[in-house]
């Protein structure tokens, strides 16, 4: 009954507020249609609107402390004039809402209700609901905005109300036996409230991340000299160590023992020539297998020959070409003599280091074994070393 007599009370408020601004609009048209307002007059300006009382507001939160992930309910009560409407603006930490319909005071004004959740999501930091903005707006024009201040609940730790706190588990979460635990199950999950939120360790991961990365690299960058070390070793030719006339002999004894080879000229001149001209090449440093005769002929002018050893090579490389490129059939003689010529031609162009030190490692061996047969040997000795440093000498003198 008191409720529906508020609401006549309401009603007949609104009646009368509608019929003074009628009335008060009323008199003003009749003065402007009795006695027109001349061009030349500027129009008065309108009255700014009647100022009117702003709504108040209570904001209430429960459960305040509140534990993690528990949901907390909020209610904004909010006492207005009838002829204001309000409007509630909230932040993203609001997650769901609903108002209710103006409840009628004793005092004249409504009672709106606004009601919303928030949930603390965070551990150890206090659930604060902010960016709360009231807007209400009158029949005449009238507005405003009223921004709510921060409202702070605290979260309470999951331990509140335990005396001695134990290590517990699901089987068994009050630590007591299974009686006392079936009668306290209930209270204890009321107590504790749901399980909280596992803070992410950003930072561990953070650091083995970058400990990882660093670890790819090295090994990826090791990997890859590795990968070109190996690259290089195979596009690397084997290049033989050994001095170029030993080369040289053991290419030409080789030839020289092939008997099936002796019997294919051409095929015989061919490696003759092949196996002469890479003594060249490596002796004297230029790509003698890419040269023709001539061209060899050129090069060889840049190096201090003898006489006898620039004839030796002419007339070697002139034999060699009358058979591969003249068609002349050589005689079982000039198979013979080409393979001398060609022994001849590397002994006398070798070098002259490695020539004495191989015959001077040669005569040391032969003077340690007579000397080592006794003393009737002794002059034999004495005397290859005499002829050995004679022979040094002229070398010298030459």
């Amino acid at each position: 009954m008191l409720y529906l007599r508020q609401i006549a009370r309401f009603i007949a408020l609104s009646l009368l507020l509608s019929s003074v601004s009628f009335a008060q609009s009323v008199p003003d048209a009749h003065v402007s249609s009795a006695q027109p307002t001349p061009a030349t007059v500027s129009e008065t300006p309108k009255d700014p609107p009647p100022p009117i009382d702003p709504p108040e507001y209570k904001l209430v939160c429960q459960p305040n402390p509140a534990q993690i992930l528990e949901p907390v309910r909020c209610e904004l009560a909010i006492y207005h004039l009838p002829i204001i409407t309000v409007k509630l603006s909230a932040g993203p930490e609001v997650e769901q809402g609903q108002a209710t319909l103006p409840i009628p005071q004793q005092d004249g004004r409504l009672l709106t209700t606004r009601t919303f959740e928030v949930k603390a999501k965070e551990l150890n930091q206090s659930l604060r609901i902010k960016n709360l903005v009231l807007l209400w707006e009158g029949n005449q024009g009238q507005k405003g905005e009223i921004k709510i201040p921060t409202h702070k609940i605290n979260i309470k730790p999951l331990t509140t109300g335990i005396n001695q706190p134990q290590i517990r588990n699901f089987s068994q979460p009050t630590g007591r036996n299974q009686e006392i635990q079936t009668q306290d199950l209930e209270r204890f999950w009321q107590m504790h409230g749901p399980l909280p939120l596992e803070r992410f360790n950003w930072e561990l991961v953070i650091a083995v991340g970058s400990i990882i990365v660093i670890a790819l690299g090295f090994l990826i960058g090791w990997l890859v000299r590795k990968w070109k070390e190996a690259r290089e070793r195979r596009a690397m030719p084997y290049v033989d160590p050994r001095p170029a006339h030993v080369i040289a002999f053991e290419a030409l004894k080789l030839i020289e023992k092939d008997e099936q080879l002796r019997k294919n000229y051409k095929i015989y001149y061919q490696k003759l020539s092949e196996a002469i001209r890479a003594y060249l090449e490596k002796r004297y440093g230029f790509s003698a297998l890419e040269m023709t005769s001539d061209e060899i002929r050129n090069a060889l002018n840049g190096f201090a020959l003898l006489h006898q050893q620039r004839v030796s090579i002419d007339d070697f490389l002139s034999d060699t070409d009358l058979v591969k490129f003249a068609d002349f059939t050589p005689s079982e003689h000039a198979l013979d003599q080409i393979i001398k010529n060609a022994f001849t031609l590397v002994d006398q162009t070798k070098e002259e280091e490695q020539v004495e030190a191989s015959e001077n490692q040669a005569e040391d061996a032969n003077v340690e074994d007579q000397q080592e047969k006794g003393k009737g040997n002794q002059k034999k000795a004495k005397s290859s070393l005499a002829k050995r440093n004679e022979r040094k000498q002229k070398e010298k003198q030459k």
